[in-house]
């Protein structure tokens, strides 16, 4: 360890000392500072006063002091001497003055300085006799600079200035020593003398010295044949609290006295970056937080910063850094939240997407309302998923958010038509039930010639067509010729029959209808007599015509006569398998022409007799009934018969009228 150059002060002191010889021995002891504590503006340490000390050679110190960063020495301290005398208050370059006595065994303040490469000189102070307190109370002596002029302080008063043209010890480090000056002997006994609280000025701040190492040895220009006999002792493990004198431990140069440490403790809601760590004082730690800490997939902690408390500590938006430990530090990450707002769209563009802070606002929208897949086919909004019907919105983030966009497919329905504007055409959603309507279906041409809708393209014929749309449609309406022709029905004679309706192709007709051209039509059946007559007849036409349909149609003959094959006139009640009844009288024979296939049922009544007959088909009758003529033949008959009977009866009783007597007794 480097020899501190001190206590020169005792050199210019002893020079006022009647008969005292300038000794050869400086013995220093006590405690260097930690190089963390270099670079400082200033030092400070807490002495116990201890008097008196039964000095009889040289002169006792103790202080503490430091080389500054141009070759400058500087300390300040209490001081006792072995001799009462008359000594120089105050030193300076222009000569020392106002003397005090002091009394040996008393303890004074003092301080001292040497300008940089100053050989030669006393600069300083000493304090009036006992200045230093009273025995067993603990002072405060120190240094600091303010540009660089130097002030020294005694209990936190200033007690001097000078300026040594630099404001910083450089990288030299403070001392706190005891130190025997100019003496031949080792046999003064020095009592304990505690040192507390060796503090550095950085910053601004005062700051105690993170470690202390234990210097036994000799001042600059000692004697060293004799041995230093002095020891320090670090006293109850205090930290940066020391003993230096007699009968103490000598520990190496450099043996570490006491290690002063601070605590840094993180604070953090989010990372599990809690923590309370030890680091020596002064020395550097790095502190470090994720930008991102993620919760969910949809939340995450941002990090907004440091908020430091203690000396040394930061305040500020790095995520990571370094801060030195000047103290006991607390750093506390602070987070905001941010949630995962999602705005999706299966078309088209959706913005809003995105990490928001909790609470913000987030303005979502689409790029378009219709996205066109094809000319045929597209997509029209219809809102978000959280209800909202424009195509923009806004909402205040308070959690993880998912908004949708609500789409139909639309398909293109496009009908097209010779002869005006089909009803129905436009665009429609998927699964939607339409009309489509011909504006004309009949186009005239002359009263037996026309143009008719056809079908539509797809096969459809009617005119007005209902469809399902799940997929684009494109429809054009087919035109054709049609022409009138004239249906007539015809009998078994090929005589013409008033027929009351026609079904052709399932269409029903009075018997003039307009068909398209070179087509195959069927007659399915004919109304007659209120009769459906199934026909089968296939038609076409390519021209105006007139066209003959054979029905099945019969007549009925009904015959009444008597027993003698005469005609009687008999009543006849029928009805029919159309629902139609007659009445009428027979006249011997009854016709009835032209009847549709079926039955006839009734009664057939004459003179009081009434006979049933059913026909199926055209299938005739022929009835007898008793006349009253018939009657009267066979009542004469049976007149004649018996008169005969009777005549032929009295003949014969007659011949027997006069049998024998003998006979008629019998």
């Amino acid at each position: 360890m480097r020899e501190f150059r001190f206590a020169l002060l005792t050199i210019m002191i002893a020079a006022f000392l009647v008969g005292n010889v300038f000794a050869q021995y400086w013995f220093q002891f006590g405690a260097r500072s930690g190089n963390s504590a270099s670079f400082n503006n200033g030092a400070r340490v807490e002495i116990q006063t201890i008097t008196p000390q039964n000095l009889t050679r040289g002169s006792l110190g103790f202080w503490v002091g430091e080389i500054l960063s141009n070759g400058a020495f500087i300390q300040a301290g209490y001081l006792i001497e072995n001799a009462t005398g008359n000594y120089p208050a105050i030193c300076t370059e222009s000569g020392c003055t106002n003397y005090e006595e002091i009394k040996a065994g008393d303890a004074e303040w003092f301080y001292e300085y040497f300008p940089p490469n100053s050989k030669n000189g006393f600069f300083g102070a000493i304090g009036p006799d006992g200045s230093a307190g009273a025995n067993g109370t603990f002072h405060t002596y120190g240094f600091y600079s303010i540009g660089n002029t130097w002030y020294f302080t005694f209990d936190g008063k200033v007690i001097g200035n000078t300026d040594l043209g630099t404001s910083t010890s450089g990288a030299q480090v403070p001392a706190a020593f005891g130190e025997l000056a100019n003496t031949s002997t080792t046999s003064t006994y020095i009592k304990d003398v505690i040192f507390a609280n060796l503090s550095v000025y950085k910053y601004g701040l005062w700051l105690p010295v993170s470690s202390g190492y234990a210097y036994i040895g000799y001042g600059v220009g000692s004697e060293k044949n004799l041995r230093n006999p002095y020891g320090v002792k670090e006293l109850g493990n205090r930290v940066n609290y020391f003993a230096v004198g007699s009968g103490l431990p000598q520990p190496l140069n450099g043996t570490q006295l006491w290690t002063l440490g601070y605590y840094l403790n993180i604070k953090s809601q989010y990372g599990n970056l809690n923590s309370t760590t030890g680091y020596i004082a002064y020395s550097s730690a790095e502190i470090s937080a994720p930008k991102y800490v993620y919760i969910s997939p949809e939340a995450r902690a941002v990090f907004n910063g440091w908020t430091g408390y203690g000396f040394g500590s930061y305040t500020g938006p790095l995520n990571s850094t370094t801060i030195s430990i000047d103290s006991n530090v607390t750093e506390i990450a602070n987070w905001k939240l941010e949630y995962l707002v999602n705005i999706s769209s299966s078309y088209g563009s959706a913005s809003g997407t995105g990490w928001y802070e909790n609470g913000s606002t987030v303005y979502y929208s689409i790029s378009s309302p219709i996205i066109y897949k094809n000319s045929t086919t597209r997509y029209v909004f219809l809102g978000w998923s959280n209800g909202n019907k424009n195509t923009s919105g806004k909402i205040i983030v308070n959690g993880p958010i998912d908004i949708k966009a609500i789409w139909a497919e639309e398909f293109l329905v496009y009908a097209r038509t010779p002869y005006g504007n089909a009803t129905g055409s436009g665009w429609y959603r998927n699964n939607t039930i339409i009309f489509l309507k011909v504006p004309k279906e009949i186009i005239n041409q002359t009263p037996e010639e026309r143009l008719a809708f056809y079908s539509w393209s797809n096969g459809n014929e009617s005119p007005e067509l209902t469809m399902l749309v799940n997929s684009p449609v494109n429809l054009s309406a087919i035109y054709r010729e049609q022409y009138l022709v004239r249906l007539i029905g015809l009998n078994g004679d090929n005589e013409p029959i008033n027929v009351e309706l026609f079904d052709i192709d399932g269409e029903p007709t009075n018997g003039s209808v307009f068909l398209f051209a070179n087509t195959t039509n069927k007659v399915d059946y004919v109304i007659y007599k209120g009769v459906k007559i199934m026909s089968g007849v296939q038609i076409s036409a390519d021209a105006p015509k007139t066209i003959d349909i054979p029905l099945h149609v019969y007549n009925v003959v009904i015959s009444t006569k008597d027993i003698f094959g005469l005609s009687v006139n008999a009543l006849a009640q029928l009805s029919f398998s159309n629902g139609s009844t007659i009445y009428t009288y027979t006249n011997g024979s009854l016709v009835l022409k032209n009847i549709p296939y079926g039955y006839v049922n009734g009664t057939i009544s004459y003179f009081g007799i009434s006979q049933h007959i059913l026909l199926d088909n055209g299938a005739g009758a022929s009835l007898t009934f008793f006349s009253a003529f018939d009657i009267s033949i066979i009542a004469g008959v049976a007149s004649a018969i018996g008169i005969a009977y009777y005549l032929a009866r009295e003949h014969e009783r007659k011949k027997l009228k006069k049998p024998p007597l003998q006979t008629q007794i019998n």
